[in-house]
């Protein structure tokens, strides 16, 4: 299915863009983006007050890519010896020169599903960091796959049900800690049930 795959890698190289573009750089422990920045990387006029309608942002311009480039240190590079198949003499260019082509629309509804799926689906309680193992479920989605959502909704809804019971039943001379949160994976793929 290389229409998948081609989508996949589109979807991972916006999410490192949108990564390569949030602020501060150096501040950041884990390699997740927020929601906000990569849906901003993928659509504009999110936030218009102007009655715009919504759509897909422009292409980055050579300029702005070097700019991006500068910003996180990466370069094109050469290969000296033959590697998987490529001749010697191979430039390979780093992804955020796949930002200078306009976004595709299947990437742009894989996009919308992976948000959907973490604000909606799998909301874990890191708040509004996207992982990255959300895209791939959201391409499938994209191109009609059947993924049963439902455990994940209800073990999502168990495990918010079990937090408030417990800070309920906490007694006042016990400190009040944090509360645990159980990351609940995304269903298997080959799973028969219709998508809700």
């Amino acid at each position: 299915m290389p229409d998948r795959y081609e989508t996949l890698w589109d979807l991972t190289c916006h999410y490192h863009i949108a990564l390569a573009q949030s602020e501060p750089l150096a501040k950041r422990t884990k390699s997740n983006v927020s929601l906000k920045q990569f849906a901003s990387c993928l659509f504009r006029n999110l936030e218009s007050n102007s009655g715009e309608a919504i759509c897909e942002l422009a292409p980055l311009t050579p300029s702005g890519v070097n700019s991006l480039l500068k910003k996180i240190d990466h370069h094109s590079y050469t290969i000296s010896s033959p590697e998987s198949g490529f001749p010697v003499g191979t430039k390979f260019k780093p992804f955020l020169w796949h930002r200078t082509a306009p976004i595709r629309p299947m990437t742009l509804l894989a996009g919308y599903l992976a948000i959907w799926l973490k604000k909606c689906v799998v909301p874990y309680q890191s708040g509004d960091a996207l992982p990255l193992e959300v895209l791939y479920p959201a391409v499938q989605l994209a191109y009609k796959k059947e993924l049963s959502l439902l455990p994940v909704m209800v073990a999502n809804i168990h495990r918010g049900l079990r937090q408030i019971s417990s800070a309920f039943t906490r007694k006042e001379s016990e400190s009040p800690t944090q509360i645990p949160t159980i990351k609940v994976e995304l269903p298997p793929l080959h799973s028969p049930t219709t998508v809700i």
